[in-house]
């Protein structure tokens, strides 16, 4: 399959539903077990990407939203999760913020003992 061959709404998710599927065959229902194999290899090689498991390109797709900026209630969606609770349990330290919101939330205000 080659990039002309592949939905635009890949390309460009403002156009996609929220709540529809990013990958689908060509009928656009959601892919069934195992059904899905052949076109996900083929996505694969033409991103140029050595193998990786769907959860695995799931997972470094959560993380590059998370690392660049995108809320988590985004990240959740984007996921299909109905909250952000597993989005917060597995990428919340990821956020450029969260480091210096946790630093600045725990660490004792220095300047006001002087």
């Amino acid at each position: 399959m080659s990039r002309s061959q592949m939905p635009a709404s890949i390309f460009s998710p403002a156009d996609r539903a929220t709540n529809s599927h990013l990958l689908t065959p060509d009928n656009g229902k959601q892919w069934k077990s195992g059904e899905y194999l052949e076109q996900y290899k083929s996505a694969l090689a033409l991103a140029g990407t050595e193998h990786m498991t769907f959860h695995e390109l799931r997972h470094s797709y959560a993380s590059t939203m998370v690392r660049a900026g995108a809320g988590l209630i985004v990240v959740a969606e984007a996921l299909g999760h109905s909250d952000v609770r597993m989005v917060t349990k597995h990428y919340a330290h990821l956020a450029p913020s969260f480091v210096a919101e946790t630093v600045g939330r725990t660490v004792p205000n220095l300047l006001a003992t002087w």
